[in-house]
């Protein structure tokens, strides 16, 4: 048992809601890794060798980057968009 279940169950009742909460709660690295797995596929590839399991790591880490980069400025994108291309806008 954890430090914070000993910490959660040794509180009031009322703190039930808190320890669900902090108990389902997903890590970052958690959420990465599903990316990693399941959004790119990341077992999917037959790699024999641990050099080309890594530099697909590598490049999955680049477009993981990528993704949290664009939806981070999609806006400021938007209207780099209209002022250098307006008639694809």
């Amino acid at each position: 048992m954890g430090m914070i279940d000993r910490i959660l169950l040794d509180a009031a009742h009322d703190a039930r809601p808190i320890y669900d909460l902090l108990l389902h709660r997903r890590t970052t690295s958690e959420r990465t890794n599903k990316r990693e797995k399941i959004d790119y596929k990341l077992e999917s590839g037959r790699h024999r060798s641990t050099k080309m399991w890594y530099i697909r790591i590598y490049g999955i880490m680049m477009c993981q980057h990528m993704d949290a980069w664009y939806a981070h400025l999609k806006e400021d994108l938007k209207d780099l968009k209209q002022l250098i291309l307006p008639q694809a806008a």
